[in-house]
């Protein structure tokens, strides 16, 4: 059986109705971005929330990092904030625009790395 990659998994997601509307959303898509990051770096959760602490001086638990790849609506900005800069994301670039259909759709793109 060949190997999922974690796009596989988003991409069968995708097909789930409801679970589309969802995944365009802000909040998915910034965890996304974490997410695919944490990975490239070679990171657990838990080594993320620990260099948080070390890189930012503020706590963050494990759970919190959870939720946020997760797509948990109500992360605040200051928490995005250490987690990109302890990920060394300097810039991002998030795109609102509207399709064909009228549908709102919310893109981001990693711009660079410290």
């Amino acid at each position: 059986m060949k190997k999922r990659t974690v796009n596989d998994v988003f991409d069968m997601l995708d097909e789930v109705p409801g679970v589309k509307d969802f995944m365009e959303s802000y909040s998915v898509k910034m965890g996304r971005v974490i997410l695919h990051r944490r990975l490239d770096l070679g990171w657990t959760q838990t080594e993320l929330a620990s260099k948080v602490k070390l890189i930012t001086g503020k706590s963050m638990h494990q759970s919190t990092i959870s939720a946020m790849e997760g797509g948990s609506p109500g992360i605040t900005a200051d928490l995005y904030d250490r987690v990109l800069r302890t990920l060394g994301i300097k810039d991002i670039a998030v795109r609102f625009s509207v399709d064909d259909k009228g549908d709102a759709t919310i893109s981001t793109e990693q711009l660079g790395a410290l």
